[in-house]
């Protein structure tokens, strides 16, 4: 009997779930743990068909009961893989952000410094120092790409993180903070009036406004000192369909 190998605490409960089986089903499908005579835990699974009367009472019951004992044990340490996966995913995502955020501000401020040098001290330096400089700052601004689409790439892939509330003034701030040489270069005037606290991820709003900045600094026309205006509405009914 198959009493004999289920724990004595689930004999009751796979009793009941027996009889339901005969009394409502026509089909079924059930999965157990049994413990062998010589003590080995097997897990078994068993499916068929109850056939029944022209009254409705159950005359017989066919089925297959096949062992799946060793799939369940891969299907556990496939998903024991696969949850290592995920966390070592998302500490290189975490990792990615991090390296790429914090190095954005010290390879800006070697951009402008390097910028201010070539400008103030181009009569003073040979062909051969310029060249170098040249090619520094060439280095700067393609690792500035790299750094910039590493950010990018963290960006998109966290974007299973839950809105939160985010104060759009204090983002400004950093931004405006982090844009300080470019915007001391460009005599910038930003005008900034109050602004929202909205339902979004943090730091994507943060890189947001940290690219409007810079473009609008930067494809500012020349000769001419930028004005940046950020202010904010409320969408009007017909704007939000």
């Amino acid at each position: 009997s198959i009493n004999l190998h289920i724990p004595a605490e689930d004999i009751e409960k796979y009793d009941e779930d027996w009889n339901n089986i005969i009394r409502e089903n026509s089909s079924y499908f059930r999965e157990l743990e049994i413990t062998t005579l010589d003590g080995r835990k097997k897990r078994l699974e068993t499916f068929g068909k109850v056939f029944r009367d022209e009254s409705g009472k159950a005359i017989k019951v066919t089925g297959i009961t096949r062992e799946i004992t060793k799939l369940r044990e891969y299907e556990s340490a496939l998903l024991v893989k696969v949850n290592e996966l995920s966390r070592s995913n998302k500490d290189l995502e975490d990792f990615a952000f991090m390296a790429s955020h914090d190095l954005q501000e010290p390879l800006r401020k070697l951009s402008s410094f390097g910028e201010k040098l070539q400008d103030s001290a181009k009569e003073l330096l040979t062909e051969e120092q310029i060249n170098y400089l040249t090619r520094m700052l060439r280095a700067t601004e393609n690792m500035k790409h790299l750094i910039d689409s590493l950010l990018n790439f963290s960006l998109i892939t966290q974007t299973q993180r839950n809105f939160e509330a985010a104060d759009l003034n204090h983002i400004i701030k950093q931004v405006l903070s982090e844009q300080e040489l470019k915007i001391d270069e460009t005599n910038a005037s930003i005008n900034v009036t109050a602004l929202p606290v909205i339902e979004a991820v943090g730091q994507q709003m943060k890189q947001l406004f940290n690219n409007l900045v810079h473009n609008a600094l930067k494809f500012s026309s020349k000769g001419q000192e930028p004005k940046v205006n950020i202010t904010s509405r409320e969408l009007n009914a017909e704007e939000k369909e």
